[in-house]
């Protein structure tokens, strides 16, 4: 006897960021200073990334393995204005680190933003998996954090010393860069 079985094909992600740390650095000026690292891998030799509404760029604002790189600047296979992370040479079966740093205003605006570029997809390259974000805000002395909504997984544990507790970082941020 045969048995035929017949597959439906499926488009694969051709770029998978494993990791990322988003650090912001909210400044007394309500601005806020960015720095995204991200560990992947893509077969593609360009990646589109979408930046947020009124980012200035700091010096030198993306870097491939620690090299400084320009980003590019152009249209997507839909026509969408779009920046460009090139990625020629690099292998796709080893994972590379990209570092963005940008600043952000947030002019008219009570608190500070903190937006996080995105990879967007198009016709020709879906969006990239994404496995894991950590997020990092540094406040200024005259801020306190009160809390937090949304799908957050807790990165933090409580330390006491018999008297107070106070909350902690599991990770620490060199362990997480």
């Amino acid at each position: 006897s045969i048995t035929a079985t017949r597959y439906e094909s499926e488009t694969v992600k051709r770029t998978s960021i494993e990791r990322a740390l988003v650090r912001a650095v909210l400044t007394g000026a309500e601005n806020a200073s960015m720095q995204a690292v991200y560990r992947m891998r893509s077969s593609n030799q360009r990646l589109a990334v979408a930046l947020p509404a009124g980012v200035e760029f700091a010096d030198q604002p993306l870097r491939v393995n620690g090299r400084a790189t320009s980003l590019e600047k152009g249209r997507d296979a839909d026509g969408q204005d779009r920046y460009f992370i090139p990625l020629v040479g690099l292998s796709p079966d080893e994972p590379f680190v990209v570092e963005l740093r940008y600043n952000l205003k947030s002019v008219g605006l009570a608190a500070p933003r903190i937006d996080i570029p995105s990879f967007p997809g198009n016709a020709d390259a879906p969006e990239p998996a994404v496995q894991k974000v950590y997020l990092e805000v540094f406040l200024p002395a005259d801020r306190t954090w009160l809390g937090s909504l949304g799908p957050w997984t807790s990165e933090q544990v409580w330390w006491s010393d018999g008297w107070q507790s106070w909350p902690a970082p599991r990770l620490s941020s060199d362990e997480l860069l």
